[in-house]
């Protein structure tokens, strides 16, 4: 591996006063076994030893993120290390948008959302067998209400940072060559996250907005056994949703009046129209 001076001497307080490159060097070579000779593979070591950065670590926005790191360091590379052995234990997070440009986006056949009620499970379990996929649902479960939480208590950042983490999850948890069909991705983050974290979501797979009216709705959530949820549907949420559609350019499936058999072909027709998941 190529031999840093400037990283060894920085990095190895022992070696900060020898100034001279070649006596720099013979020094590394006598401490060889336990030493580095450039930041490329401490960060290689800390990753093994602690588990991988972040796709895509912006280290000079987590520096430049807490006052107590720009004090201290100037170079990448320190960020890089204090996140690994001490950052992400005391949980600081990086900066939004860190790990969004490997999200998988070109992973991802297609991406069904709406409002509960709305059919996309159902739908998205259709498509994902007509395909030959699998269904993916990256906020299932207790994080869907976490991620709310967080947003809701001004913790959109970390909220931002789970909800990559999701996404990222699900795909590696998938076989590689399964069509994967999304049961909500960045419509949800969009709408639940400030605008300033929305630039990350910049890069959209196909995506297929479910709705329906309040009426089927809440009929549906009872249905479910959601008889206190489907009392409190806010119809805004409803509209939301269809406004959405309109205002980013999405199809809009309405499922109102649709059995789940007759919804999944509208679907797959939808979807053949538009040229989506080679439907």
């Amino acid at each position: 591996m190529p031999f840093d001076p400037q990283f060894y001497r920085l990095y190895y307080g022992d070696a900060a006063h020898i100034h001279d490159d070649a006596e720099l060097f013979r020094h590394y070579i006598d401490h060889a076994r336990v030493r580095h000779p450039n930041a490329g593979s401490l960060i290689g070591a800390l990753e093994a030893e602690h588990g991988r950065l972040p796709g895509a670590f912006d280290a000079a926005g987590y520096i430049a993120r807490y006052p107590d790191l720009r004090v201290a360091f100037a170079h990448d590379w320190q960020g890089r290390e204090h996140f690994l052995v001490h950052g992400r234990r005391e949980g600081r997070t990086p900066p939004a948008g860190t790990a969004r440009r490997d999200l998988g986006a070109e992973r991802i056949s297609l991406v069904l959302e709406g409002f509960d009620g709305s059919g996309k499970s159902t739908l998205a379990a259709a498509v994902a067998a007509a395909l030959g996929g699998r269904v993916v649902r990256p906020f299932g479960g207790s994080l869907g209400a976490m991620l709310l939480w967080l947003a809701r208590t001004g913790q959109a950042d970390r909220a931002d940072q789970l909800a990559q983490e999701a996404v990222i999850k699900g795909i590696a948890e998938a076989p590689a060559d399964a069509p994967l069909v999304f049961d909500r991705h960045w419509v949800t983050a969009c709408r639940l996250l400030p605008d300033a974290h929305h630039a990350a979501w910049q890069v959209r797979p196909d995506t297929v907005i479910c709705w329906a009216d309040l009426p089927t709705t809440q009929a549906r959530l009872r249905i479910r056994g959601d008889a206190e949820g489907a009392a409190a549907v806010p119809e805004a949420e409803i509209t939301a949703f269809r406004t959405f559609a309109l205002e980013n350019g999405l199809p809009l499936l309405d499922t109102s009046h649709l059995s789940p058999e007759e919804a999944a072909a509208r679907l797959i027709a939808l979807l053949a129209q538009e040229g989506v998941a080679n439907a």
